[in-house]
């Protein structure tokens, strides 16, 4: 767990503390299911943004259907979310992300983390 929370961490250019606001599943031009998440940034931990990000998992992103299966559980509790920007290599940067239970244990691994890097 430590080194999968070290490389989360180092790879990931913005993480915050914050809750899914609102969530939208639907359909590419292409039919490939998505979902797309309001997240408010309540505490940034490492990088810069705004107050709200907006993320989007695609059917083929790892822990797509547990996104989905967790429908309104994804309200009930803070997140911290770990984002990287990728180049999609069509002139477009997307943000791929993973959402981490805000737990006090946790965000004290990823604080220090942050600090020792």
């Amino acid at each position: 767990w430590e080194r999968e929370l070290s490389g989360r961490v180092e790879r990931a250019d913005l993480i915050f503390v914050g809750g899914v606001e609102s969530s939208r599943e639907g359909q590419d031009g292409k039919g490939r299911p998505f979902l797309d998440l309001t997240a408010e940034v309540d505490r940034t931990l490492k990088g810069k943004h705004g107050r709200s990000l907006a993320l989007r998992a695609r059917e083929r992103d790892p822990g797509f259907s547990g996104l989905v299966r967790a429908g309104d559980r994804l309200y009930s509790s803070p997140f911290v979310v770990f984002v990287k920007w990728n180049d999609e290599g069509d002139g477009s940067v997307r943000a791929r992300f993973h959402l981490a239970y805000a737990s006090a244990f946790v965000i004290n691994a990823v604080r220090e983390e942050v600090d020792s890097k």
